[in-house]
C-alpha cells in the first residue's frame, strides 16, 4: 500500500478575513482524507508548489516551521512498520498534533479488536495463533465489553482466577494466556494509544512440570496389545494405534492428523516428510522420518485410517493405560512424542539426530522433551568404569 501526504489550502466557501485553513492531505491508495491543521493563510501567500508559505505572509517564518515539524511526525509514522501494516487515519490525527483521539478512534481502543488486529498482522504460528483466539474467547466471557486501557493487574488478576475455576487450567497454561494479553497491550502501545501502567505488575512465571512417557517396556507391552487385537473398544483400539504412532514417530498430533489416510503412500514411500503444522507460518523446512518396522507395522494395521479429536484422544488413552496396563498418570496423547524423544535417548540415538526428527530450532528445546533417564545415566557410568579401570573386577579395592 502507498501513502502520499501533502500540505494544501482550501478556498471558495471555507474562505474567511483570516483566509482560508490549512488541510494535510493523505492519500491512501486512492483514498484520500483532508486533516485540519489550525491555521489559515491568504490564498495569495500560500505556494501550493512548494506547500509552505511565502515570504510576503506576516510571521511566515513561524508557520513554516510548525507546519514542517507536523510534516515529520505524520511522515514517521506513515514510513514506520505500525503506519505501514495498520495504517489508521485517526492514529495519524494522534500523533501529528497529540490531541484526544476522536470518538472514532476512541471506538477502535476495544482489546479484543485489537487482539485481531495483532494476530492479522503479526507471523504467528498455528498453534500460537490458536492460542490468541482462545485468550480472545476465554477473556470475553469473563468481560464482554474491554476497553484495552482497562487491561491492568487487576483484569489479569481476575483472569487468571476465571482460568482456573471454571477451566481447571495448568499454571502454565494460565501463563500462556496472561502472555497473550500482555502482548496485545504493548502492541496497542506501539500503536500510540493509552494503556493501563498496572500490567506491568502481573508477572507470567514458568513452572516446571513433569513430562510423563512410556518407558520402552511399556511402549513395547502396548504396542503388542494393539497388534493382537485385544482392545475391544473399538476407539480404545483407535487411539491406542495413533498414540503408538506418534511414540514411534516423535508426530505431533497436528501433524498426524495432517497425514489421516495417506498410510498406503507412506508406506510405499518409507518415510514421512512434511512441514510442521506449528511452526509453518514461520518456516518451511521439511521434517523427514523414516518410517522402523513398528511404525509400518502401525500404518499398514490402520492407525491412520481414523484420527480422532486431541481432546478425545486425552480422554480415551488414560482410561487405556489404567484397564490394561495399570497405568495411572497424567498422560496425554502428547505425552506420545515425549515417549519418542525419551526412548530415543535411552537407546543412544545422539540427541543431535532427535533434534532432526523432532523439527526442533534449537537443541535445548529437544532436550526439555528428551530428559536424560537415570538407567541411561547408569549405563555412561559402567562404560567410564570399564575404561578407566578395565583391570579392577567389581568390588574389589585397588
Amino acid at each position: 500500500m502507498s501513502t502520499v501526504f501533502s500540505i494544501i489550502i482550501r478556498s471558495g466557501s471555507k474562505l474567511t478575513k483570516k483566509g482560508a485553513p490549512i488541510y494535510f492531505r493523505i492519500n491512501r491508495d486512492g483514498v484520500v482524507t483532508l486533516i485540519n491543521c489550525g491555521m489559515k493563510v491568504a490564498p495569495a501567500h500560500f505556494d501550493e508548489q512548494k506547500e509552505k508559505i511565502r515570504n510576503s505572509a506576516p510571521d511566515f517564518h513561524h508557520i513554516n516551521s510548525q507546519l514542517e515539524a507536523y510534516r515529520a511526525k505524520a511522515l514517521a509514522y506513515i514510513y514506520s512498520p505500525e503506519g505501514s501494516y495498520s495504517f489508521d487515519i485517526d492514529v495519524l490525527e494522534q500523533r501529528i498534533f497529540g490531541r484526544e483521539p476522536s470518538a472514532r478512534a476512541l471506538s477502535k481502543t476495544c482489546f479484543y479488536q485489537i487482539l485481531k488486529n495483532y494476530s492479522d498482522t503479526t507471523p504467528l504460528t498455528y498453534s500460537v495463533m490458536r492460542l490468541y483466539v482462545r485468550t480472545g474467547e476465554r477473556l470475553k466471557e469473563l468481560y464482554p465489553k474491554l476497553n484495552i486501557v482497562d487491561v491492568g493487574f487487576d483484569v489479569l488478576n481476575k483472569f487468571s482466577a476465571y482460568l482456573l475455576k471454571e477451566y481447571n487450567n495448568a499454571p502454565n497454561t494460565i501463563r500462556n494466556h496472561i502472555k497473550c494479553a500482555k502482548a496485545v497491550v504493548h502492541y496497542a502501545q506501539k500503536m500510540g494509544l493509552a494503556t493501563n501502567s498496572t500490567m506491568a505488575f502481573m508477572k507470567c512465571t514458568t513452572t516446571e512440570t513433569e513430562r510423563h512417557h512410556l518407558s520402552c517396556h511399556e511402549q513395547k507391552a502396548l504396542y503388542d496389545l494393539y497388534m493382537a487385537g485385544t482392545i475391544e473398544y473399538p476407539p480404545h483400539h483407535d487411539t491406542v494405534g495413533a498414540f503408538l504412532l506418534s511414540s514411534y514417530t516423535g508426530l505431533r498430533y497436528s501433524d498426524l492428523k495432517a497425514q489421516e489416510g495417506q498410510g498406503e503412500a507412506l508406506v510405499d514411500a518409507g518415510l514421512i516428510s512434511f512441514v510442521p503444522l506449528k511452526t509453518q507460518k514461520l518456516s518451511d523446512k521439511f521434517v523427514t522420518i523414516p518410517l522402523s518396522d513398528n511404525a509400518n507395522a502401525l500404518i499398514k494395521a490402520g492407525a491412520l485410517d481414523k484420527v480422532f479429536t486431541n481432546q478425545r484422544y486425552n480422554i480415551y488413552i488414560k482410561e487405556v493405560l489404567l484397564k490394561y496396563l495399570d497405568i495411572d498418570e497424567k498422560v496425554t496423547f502428547h505425552c506420545a512424542r515425549h515417549t519418542f524423544a525419551s526412548n530415543c535417548i535411552e537407546i543412544g540415538i545422539p540427541v543431535e539426530v532427535i533434534q532432526q526428527f523432532l523439527g526442533h530450532s534449537k537443541i535445548a528445546t529437544t532436550m526439555i522433551y528428551a530428559k536424560v533417564s537415570e538407567n541411561v545415566k547408569a549405563d555412561y557410568m559402567k562404560k567410564w568404569n570399564n575404561l578407566t579401570n578395565p583391570g579392577i573386577a567389581p568390588g574389589s579395592i585397588a
